[in-house]
C-alpha cells in the first residue's frame, strides 16, 4: 500500500506514541500501538512495520534539514528561514510530505492481518493510518 510521508509520520506516532511537553510538564497524548496489550505475534508484526517507518522518518528528517540548509540563514539557534524564502521552503516541504512510499505489509506480516487478528488489542486509542494498512 502506498502512503505519503505525512501519513508515515502519523503512523510513526501511532506505533510509538506521542508526548507533549510544555513548561517542563509532559503529557502523554498517545501511548502507541507498540505499548498496547496484544499477542507476541502481533507485537512482532508491529515492530517490523516500525522498523520500516522509522527508516522513512529518518530520511524525511534528513531531507528537511537539507531544505533548511538550502533556505536558512544565520548561525546556530539564530538560524531561520527568511520571510521572502518561506513560501518556496513551504512548497518544497509540502512536496516532500506528499512523496509516496510503498509499504508491502504482506511481506512484513507473512499473513493477512485482519480486524479479527487485532481483536485482542486492549486500547481506547484510534490508529487511522495503521487501520488503513489493515483494511487494504
Amino acid at each position: 500500500m502506498k502512503l505519503n510521508l505525512n501519513e508515515i509520520v502519523e503512523l510513526h506516532y501511532e506505533l510509538n506514541g506521542m508526548t507533549y511537553t510544555k513548561e517542563g510538564v509532559s503529557t502523554v497524548v498517545s501511548n502507541g500501538l507498540l505499548k498496547q496489550k496484544t499477542s507476541m505475534k502481533n507485537k512482532l508484526y508491529f515492530q517490523r512495520l516500525n522498523k520500516v517507518v522509522e527508516a522513512e522518518v529518518k530520511l524525511l528528517d534528513e531531507s528537511k534539514k537539507e531544505l533548511f540548509d538550502k533556505f536558512g540563514e544565520g548561525e546556530g539557534e539564530e538560524r531561520h528561514i527568511p520571510k521572502e524564502k518561506m513560501e518556496e521552503f513551504n512548497k518544497e516541504y509540502v512536496d516532500l510530505l506528499n512523496a509516496e512510499k510503498e509499504i508491502d505489509v504482506v511481506s512484513l506480516w507473512s499473513t493477512d492481518i485482519t480486524p479479527e487478528t487485532l481483536a485482542s488489542i486492549e486500547t481506547e486509542e484510534v490508529y487511522p493510518v495503521f487501520l488503513k494498512l489493515v483494511d487494504k
